[in-house]
């Protein structure tokens, strides 16, 4: 008689041990979820490197980016690039300190995400402003600045890797375009790009 109070209170404490680790496996799933999935801004900063399509031309620059999830693998943002060349050739034309400004809608899907590595679909559409001094190739003694406003777009593909907590690192490789106007001879750069950044 004095051996089943033991017996029943033995039972008793495993099944609470149980039911407590269990809890506490599904606090910490949660947690990590919660932590994943959290919508809230978030910022990206990059740089990268473009070659001109139908020229030998390089581009370089670098991004912030605002950007806010508002679900788990889709985010929409703001984008504020600044990219420069010193020395470009097109259409008989010499076109010095070539910079851009491109103001954009960044938007990233999800293709594939775990706690380590996620891969992404990147679409971005926005505007773009550019200057620069432009001289004709016969006649080099004159020259005259330029400021014009076009259509940015790009697409693309990458990788995002977890490194510690809520930072990650990226590679995203794409085809980037700076449409200033729709005629063939005027200054249209574009050509493929490769982006490296931080987010967090």
């Amino acid at each position: 008689m004095l051996t089943c109070p033991l017996i029943i209170h033995a039972n008793v404490n495993k099944d609470l041990i149980s039911n407590i680790s269990h809890s506490n496996e599904s606090l910490n799933q949660y947690e990590t979820k919660n932590k994943r999935d959290k919508k809230e801004l978030r910022i990206m900063t990059d740089g990268y490197y473009l070659r001109y399509t139908n020229h030998t031309t390089k581009f370089k620059g670098a991004e912030v980016i605002g950007n806010y999830p508002p679900t788990p693998s889709f985010s929409v943002g703001i984008v504020s690039e600044n990219s420069y060349t010193a020395y470009h050739s097109d259409n008989s034309y010499n076109l010095t300190h070539m910079k851009f400004y491109p103001v954009f809608l960044d938007s990233k899907f999800d293709l594939t995400r775990n706690n380590i590595l996620t891969l992404f679909l990147p679409i971005s559409t926005g505007s773009s402003i550019a200057n620069y001094f432009k001289e004709n190739i016969d006649s080099p003694e004159i020259f005259y600045h330029v400021s014009e406003t076009g259509l940015y777009l790009y697409s693309g593909i990458g990788i995002s890797h977890k490194v510690y907590d809520e930072l990650y690192t990226f590679i995203d490789l794409g085809f980037k375009e700076y449409d200033m106007s729709y005629q063939d001879i005027d200054i249209n750069p574009n050509g493929f790009t490769i982006l490296l950044g931080l987010k967090s």
